[in-house]
């Protein structure tokens, strides 16, 4: 008797490997991270705001220096959410998956005045 999975077998023994994955970038290019960064720097109070980009040393445990500090902490959040983002499957926009990581009580406002800047 023959079964479907032996012809199956047989079938898949003469074709070729599949081709590997293409290359999944694993950081955002800079002009996206910086345009993303100036925007969190804009609604999170810009200059006026004694947490630069919206981190709170405190809550951190992150100790900074000065404003150049904080980009950086906020750029590193956002490459390390993208690849976050990158490893679920892009099941939603990465603003949307970016928001609810930098803002957890108010993320949908955040994430459409993030877009509103950005599209300026």
């Amino acid at each position: 008797m023959i079964r479907l999975k032996d012809i199956l077998n047989e079938i898949m023994e003469g074709l070729p490997p599949p081709p590997p994955p293409p290359a999944i970038i694993q950081q955002l290019p800079s002009i996206n991270t910086n345009a993303i960064a100036d925007a969190i720097y804009r609604i999170e109070g810009g200059s006026k705001t004694k947490y630069p980009y919206g981190i709170s040393m405190k809550k951190a445990g992150i100790q900074t220096r000065s404003i150049d500090d904080a980009r950086r902490i906020c750029i590193n959040t956002i490459n390390h959410a993208y690849k976050d983002w990158v490893n679920v499957g892009h099941r939603d926009d990465f603003i949307d998956f970016l928001s609810k990581r930098y803002c957890h009580e108010n993320h949908t406002a955040w994430a459409n005045m993030i877009r509103k800047i950005i599209k300026k």
